[in-house]
């Protein structure tokens, strides 16, 4: 072989060519001792192997994670009224799965201070919080912070 001169031995600037034209790939490959990891392809479909930007995040008070198989949890606090629009710190691309909201209490509270928060989704981006309590057998809206979660993709 004019490229190589001396064929026992493969050349270095083919980059294991020679042995993958000749069949000994998953020779090379045993004797290199190489796990199935190390014969995956790196990327967020099945049987690859996600890089660190597969988990993306914002570890805030408001934050979000996001984690390779698309699903995004995000979450926060809302405070200053009884109903909040929030913006999400991250857009579903998809769409939102569920949305949780729970009153947040800085102190001790009997039963009539224990607040009920209802959410529901106002855009991809968004959504809307309401929290309220009962008085007197009725419903009425509270002035209390609240943590909210947001699942989706």
């Amino acid at each position: 072989d004019a490229a190589n001169p001396h064929t026992q031995y493969p050349l270095i600037a083919n980059a294991l060519k020679e042995m993958a034209d000749a069949g000994l790939v998953s020779e090379v490959l045993k004797n290199l001792g190489l796990g199935e990891a190390g014969k995956r392809g790196v990327g967020t479909a099945v049987n690859q192997i996600p890089d660190m930007g597969a988990f993306a995040s914002n570890l805030s008070y408001s934050g979000y994670q996001k984690l390779p198989s698309g699903l995004i949890i995000q979450w926060g606090l809302a405070s200053g009224g009884s109903s909040y629009v929030v913006t999400l710190p991250v857009t579903f691309p998809n769409q939102a799965l569920l949305y949780l909201a729970t009153p947040h209490t800085t102190q001790l509270a009997g039963a009539s201070q224990v607040g009920i928060a209802n959410c529901s989704e106002l855009k991809a981006s968004q959504l809307y919080i309401v929290i309220s309590r009962y008085v007197q057998g009725a419903m009425v809206e509270y002035a209390r912070s609240c943590y909210w979660l947001a699942l989706g993709y």
